[in-house]
């Protein structure tokens, strides 16, 4: 937990805009470590955030990676 000063107001901040869009937690990510937060209860749910994106990415290359075996021959991926 991090010590003074602390703005619990700017903590319930960030994790709201992460619920009302989770594209925002990319943007946190560059400037804000689980280890930030005071409250011990808001760095738990920034971690648990963390945790769910990694498996939503995860679980995105996966399916990439399915899709691409799914594709009939013919089908070209530009790569570029």
């Amino acid at each position: 937990m991090n010590k003074e000063p602390h703005n619990i107001e700017a903590e319930t901040s960030v994790l709201a805009s992460i619920l009302i869009n989770a594209h925002n937690l990319d943007r946190a990510l560059d400037v804000i470590e689980v280890e930030d937060f005071y409250d011990k209860d808001f760095s738990k749910m920034f971690e648990i955030m963390i945790e769910l994106k990694e498996e939503r990415d995860k679980k995105i290359r996966e399916d990439l990676i399915n899709l691409t075996k799914q594709l009939p021959d013919n089908i070209e991926i530009d790569h570029n």
